[in-house]
């Protein structure tokens, strides 16, 4: 991990850059015109041919990228790379004005070369910040979780906070009110969830030992180590679930005494319990290790009820997920075609040696990516089993406190159709030990910002009637018609980036002589890094269209709360207000649609190329997708930056960056 923020870092300082079309020579540094001495910059797109990648499709664009990397070359004039230089200005160097800073253009160049010796200096006061980030063990600003958080963990995708219809609707075949009464629940924190169940080989490795009935030395059928663990109690999962988070260096989630094993011999060690003779954990107390909330557990654990069946349904109301084989309805009670495509259960699981589960990841897995996640075996939960009683909607629910069994969700091979509902529940002693019951960890990552919706509507795109500081690449003005679509309410942080992916690029940290601010938004990230950051959230970059609507907010003037510049002096983070450094999301007052920062503070990325006006190349899009068709090697940046001048932070204002630069002054916000 260290290697690779040392490179990810080190990219940063080595090619931090200004950005422009290629007709008009536009910089985003601070608002000013310009092109290079010799003219390339401004050219160099001259006669170059390109062929549209893939639309939205990221690895062809990065294929695309590198296939053109000798266009990037010659575009990119050599500006200064030493972005640790607070004043430096770009635009000087740009323009060859360098007499403000007292020296040559020779004298210039040679001041802020970094030779290699400075390059070892820079890598490992990099090794050093890292070292920091990963072993702070105090931050103001953070929540208890967030003091751990060493990203997105291989083999687990992310799951966004949300709100959802837990149980099932009276008319679905197989509906149970007791134990499915429909309600709405929202999950406030961030979580990650594995891709497939514990196998066999996983539990193995953690524990050493494997309990399963279909393994070698469990007696039944083998099935083999990509199988999912069973046969085991949901006292071994929490043990299991300690072990992984010792293994991944967090703190265990689970305090787990009085512990007897199932040879009844007792221990205040639960891993002496992990061999054949032993057989794992017969009985114990288990409790919250410091943690008032399973939420506020650091390490791996269990699911809750409502974040396993909100990850199960990955925004389907279905009694299956739906995939491209079939619509995730139930038609029957025992036999149903529907679960042959998602699901090993009751009546497509028989190898002709017997009924048996069978390796992870063999079926389609739902729309979130998660396979087996119904049928093949139960998965355990934190919550323990009990009827439901109200219909109230409710926030980050836990279950009962106290019963006499745990619940199981998703069904298993031994289960029919009606028991491999999504919104089936089972109850389970907690000491049993059962050929048909696995174990999937989550752990939680936090609060990402928020989202809201968007409604959907026709406006002009492009430069406002009566508004004299429009550029030609706001023209012509035209009606787009954008469909409903969800933002985030702020853009992203540099707390919400290192949540996810572990690294914090940021410049406006105290490596760089800056206050700590996890709250202030990331920047330094790439539109490749963007991307993947809202891919792997579920998530995508908002298309220009999407991002000028949202930012008017209904508002056809110049600015998105009049046509006079001194309205939005409440809002954004500019060159007369900002002290010239980023400042925490949200201090400021939000536009009509409740989002903070769409001007201001940092500029951000969005889906589309840059094109010099609306009309060429066939002309954008009126539908509110993005424009794919590359003009130049950029894609479009909006909202202005902590030190554009006011005119910059005007609806339609916009302009390109390359889509491998990072700069301090570039962010994003993610849409879906």
């Amino acid at each position: 991990m260290r290697t690779r923020f040392i490179s990810v870092m080190f990219f940063v300082l080595y090619f931090t850059s200004a950005c422009g079309s290629s007709d008009a020579g536009k910089t985003i540094n601070d608002g000013s015109d310009g092109d290079d001495e010799d003219g390339s910059w401004e050219n160099g797109f001259e006669d170059q041919e390109f062929e549209a990648p893939a639309d939205g499709d990221l690895d062809s664009i990065q294929e695309y990228d590198e296939d053109n990397a000798d266009v990037y070359e010659e575009w990119s004039y050599d500006f200064d790379i030493d972005s640790k230089h607070d004043d430096y200005d770009s635009d000087q160097f740009e323009d060859g004005d360098f007499e403000s800073e007292g020296l040559s253009e020779e004298e210039y160049e040679s001041e802020y070369e970094i030779e290699d010796e400075a390059k070892n200096e820079i890598e490992a006061e990099l090794e050093l910040d890292w070292e920091y980030e990963e072993n702070s063990d105090s931050d103001e600003y953070a929540e208890p979780w967030d003091l751990y958080m060493p990203g997105l963990t291989d083999g687990y995708i992310y799951v966004a906070p949300g709100t959802f219809l837990m149980g099932a609707p009276p008319d679905q075949l197989g509906y149970n009110e007791l134990r499915e009464m429909q309600h709405e629940v929202t999950l406030s924190r961030a979580f990650e969830i594995k891709i497939y169940e514990v196998t066999q080989a996983e539990f193995e490795y953690v524990m050493g030992w494997n309990p399963s009935r279909f393994s070698p030395g469990g007696g039944g059928v083998v099935c083999g180590e990509t199988c999912p663990v069973e046969n085991i109690s949901w006292y071994d999962s929490a043990a299991y679930l300690n072990r992984l988070s010792v293994e991944a260096e967090l703190p265990e989630c689970f305090i787990i005494e009085n512990t007897v094993c199932r040879d009844d011999s007792e221990t205040d060690d639960y891993m002496q319990c992990y061999d054949s003779e032993k057989q794992g954990i017969k009985s114990a107390a288990v409790s919250l290790n410091g943690a008032e909330s399973i939420y506020d557990c650091v390490g791996y654990r269990f699911p809750t009820e409502a974040e396993w069946e909100y990850a199960a349904r990955a925004g389907t109301y279905a009694a299956y997920y739906p995939t491209i084989s079939q619509d995730g309805s139930i038609n029957a009670l025992d036999i149903e075609p529907n679960l042959d495509f998602i699901a090993w259960y009751k009546y497509n699981v028989n190898t002709g040696s017997g009924q048996m589960p069978h390796p992870v990841g063999l079926k389609e897995a739902n729309a979130w990516g998660l396979y087996d996640v119904i049928g093949n075996v139960f998965e355990p939960t934190w919550d323990w089993f009990g009827e439901l009683t109200s219909d109230e909607a409710v926030t980050d629910p836990e279950g009962y406190s106290f019963g006499a069994y745990k619940t199981g969700r998703g069904g298993s091979w031994a289960t029919q159709a009606s028991g491999n509902r999504i919104s089936g529940r089972s109850g389970m002693l907690p000491s049993d030990r059962l050929n048909f019951v696995g174990i999937r960890p989550v752990r939680t990552l936090g609060k990402l910002t928020h989202w809201t919706e968007i409604p959907g509507g026709s406006f002009f795109m492009g430069c406002a009637a009566g508004d004299a500081s429009c550029k030609n690449d706001e023209y012509p003005t035209h009606v787009v018609d954008v469909p409903d679509f969800s933002i985030m309410v702020n853009e992203v942080t540099q707390r919400d980036y290192m949540a996810v992916t572990g690294l914090n690029p940021a410049y406006f940290k105290p490596l760089n002589g800056h206050p700590d601010c996890p709250d202030c938004p990331v920047e330094m990230v790439n539109w490749y890094e963007a991307s993947q950051f809202c891919n792997r959230i579920g998530a995508r970059l908002p298309s220009e269209a999407e991002w000028e609507y949202a930012v008017r907010a209904g508002v056809s003037l110049a600015y998105n709360c009049g046509l006079n510049a001194s309205c939005i002096e409440d809002a954004a983070w500019f060159d007369d207000n900002s002290d010239y450094h980023t400042h925490p999301a949200g201090l400021l007052e939000p536009n009509l649609f409740g989002l903070y920062d769409m001007t201001g503070n940092v500029w951000e990325w969005t889906m589309d190329y840059y094109h010099a006006d609306y009309e060429t190349d066939g002309g954008a899009p009126s539908d509110g997708s993005a424009w794919l068709i590359p003009s130049t090697i950029s894609k479009v940046v909006r909202g202005g930056s902590y030190s554009t001048p006011v005119s910059f932070l005007r609806s339609s204002e916009r302009d390109g960056l390359g889509l491998p630069y990072r700069y301090e002054r570039v962010g994003f916000r993610c849409a879906r």
